[in-house]
């Protein structure tokens, strides 16, 4: 028996293995293709493995490292630094709980594997000034953390994956050319909000730089902050209640651009804040869900401040909103909210006077279903604005009513159109300065719309009938535009124009002109005269008031019962 346990205790030294607790390893090593094991089972064990002198110039090409802990409390750290190829290699592999494992390498091709089994558990992955670095961390349990840092690596790789529930991640990439995927399983997890830095997440300084998170669960929530060119970011979120946080604002624009972002969530009750900052970059925002948001952070819209940049949203089903706060010029906006249930708004406020340059805004909102709200304001010139509350396709089961539009503008050579398809839409368009163009378009009956425009050389046309959207009306159903109510007032210029036609019964115009070389022009009945046997304007009222010199009203209803007041003043 003695004989034995000496072979076996013999046997365990030269491997590196402890059975016991409390107990601590240390290999140091330097040179080219060094080799050291430590494998450790019990609790609160300390291993640490270092190759290459960190403070000398010495280095350690071709290392290979590995750790190995079974048990609770116990801390595995692995040093590595190398000036060459080929790189280290550092493999961490711990089972328990409240285990800690550290891997620090410096310059060259290095790769680190992490693997936890357990619960709280922390890892950390750090490497410094080289570039072709892979990283690897794998946690499968609950309440566990995972940092990594890249500090100034260039075409570095580093990926988190978390499987469990309360888990934390958070990546600092400071380089160009690096790649970060953090892949999550399970609820309430975060990527961000960890002892180290509180809500960092992801946080990426350099250019190139791509950066993929998904989360897969209820309550989880994800931070991403870039600063720098071309950088590309990828979140998903699947479940309820998830939390998105984009920031990209804390910089000049000129530091950010060419940067794209994209976000997606699947679920209800999600929430994404973003605070953008740049030029000549790619958002798109994507929600499938209800009552999901897409806002700024605390109480603030979704802020973005730049040049020459694409941003698109999409939200589909019912009491999802989206409001936002934009700065700059030359921005396209796309919003697109579809839903069978009622309940989208939109909510776009546009700064398009910022840096001075030519504005050239375009904001399209679309939305299906009822009781949708779409809220437009522009300060700027040259901008165009689309309200489009129609119908992908038309039938007998499909809804669309009840929605609001709302179009405010100040500035010159704007453009602003509203289309409504349904019964009880109304639309609202409130345009400042000159040169501008407002239209209002809608399929239904008792609608009501809207134009006011000051000062001069504006034009104002309403048209509700049966709108053909996309060159086409399909009749399934009367679209006649009954008992609706058209009003515009232009104010305080000259050269201006109204028109408003509507084709239907018991309809109502109301336009009023106070300048000169005005021109009023209502049709009441059938638009543009296209006869139908037994469709005519009957019971309209049209009431035309012009103040100045050479104004022009004409009127002209189809049908019996129809008034027409026309008052000029020169």
């Amino acid at each position: 028996m003695k004989r034995l346990l000496s072979l076996a205790v013999m046997v365990f030294f030269m491997s590196g293995m402890v059975m016991a607790q409390g107990n601590s390893a240390s290999t140091n090593q330097n040179g080219s293709n060094n080799t050291a094991s430590q494998s450790q089972s019990g609790s609160s064990n300390t291993a640490e493995v270092t190759q290459g002198m960190f403070q000398g110039a010495t280095d350690s090409e071709g290392a290979t490292a590995e750790q190995m802990q079974d048990g609770s409390q116990n801390s595995a750290v692995i040093k590595q630094r190398d000036w060459g190829n080929p790189g280290n290699k550092a493999v961490q592999e711990q089972t328990g709980s409240q285990n800690q494992a550290v891997s620090v390498m410096f310059n060259g091709a290095n790769e680190s594997y992490q693997l936890q089994e357990g619960s709280s558990n922390w890892s950390k992955f750090q490497t410094s000034n080289g570039s072709g670095n892979y990283g690897e961390t794998q946690q499968m349990g609950d309440e566990n953390a995972a940092f990594v840092k890249l500090l100034h690596a260039s075409s570095s790789e580093a990926k988190i994956e978390q499987d469990g529930d309360r888990n934390v991640a958070e990546v600092d990439a400071k380089g160009t050319g690096n790649r970060v995927e953090i892949d999550q399983i399970g609820n309430e997890n975060k990527v961000g909000s960890t002892p180290w830095y509180s809500d960092q997440g992801v946080w990426i300084e350099g250019d190139n730089n791509q950066v993929d998170v998904t989360q897969n669960g209820y309550s989880n929530e994800a931070s991403y902050s870039v600063f720098g060119y071309d950088n590309q970011f990828t979140g998903e979120q699947m479940g309820d209640d998830n939390k998105m946080h984009i920031n990209q604002g804390e910089w000049y624009d000129v530091e950010n651009y060419g940067n794209e972002i994209y976000a997606k969530q699947d679920g209800q009750e999600n929430q994404l804040h973003a605070k953008l900052k740049g030029d000549d970059n790619y958002i798109d925002f994507i929600q499938e869900g209800s009552y999901n948001t897409i806002t700024g952070f605390g109480s603030n819209p979704f802020m973005y401040e730049g040049d020459y940049s694409d941003i698109d949203i999409e939200q589909i089903n019912d009491n999802n909103t989206v409001w936002a706060d934009i700065e700059g010029t030359n921005q396209d906006v796309d919003v697109w909210q579809k839903s069978s249930s009622p309940g989208n708004k939109a909510k776009i406020d546009i700064d398009a006077s910022l840096g001075g340059n030519a504005a050239d805004q375009k904001v399209d909102i679309k939305q299906n279903g009822t009781n949708n709200l779409s809220d437009v304001y522009i300060d700027g010139n040259g901008n165009t604005v689309v309200h489009n509350q129609v119908l992908d396709s038309e039938g007998p089961t499909i809804v669309n009513k009840d929605n609001e539009a709302y179009s405010e503008i100040w500035g010159s050579g704007n453009t602003s159109d509203i289309y409504q398809e349904g019964d009880a839409n109304f639309a609202d368009q409130d345009i400042r300065g000159s040169g501008n163009s407002a239209e209002t378009h809608q399929d239904g009956g008792y609608n009501e719309a809207y134009i006011d425009q000051k000062t001069s050389g504006n034009t104002a046309v309403q048209v509700q009938d049966g709108y053909t959207y996309g060159g086409y009306e399909s009749k399934w159903d009367n679209n006649e535009a009954d008992y609706n109510y058209s009003n515009i007032l232009q104010e305080g210029g000259s050269d201006n124009m109204a028109e408003t036609y509507q084709s239907g019964d018991q309809n109502w115009v109301d336009i009023h002109q106070d300048g000169s070389a005005n021109t009023a022009t209502v049709d009441q009945g059938l638009w543009n005269q296209r006869y139908t046997p037994g469709v005519h304007g009957s019971m309209n009222e049209a009431t035309i008031m012009q103040s100045g010199q050479g104004n022009t009203a004409n009127v002209l209803q189809n049908g019996s019962g129809n008034t027409a007041a026309i008052s000029q003043s020169q």
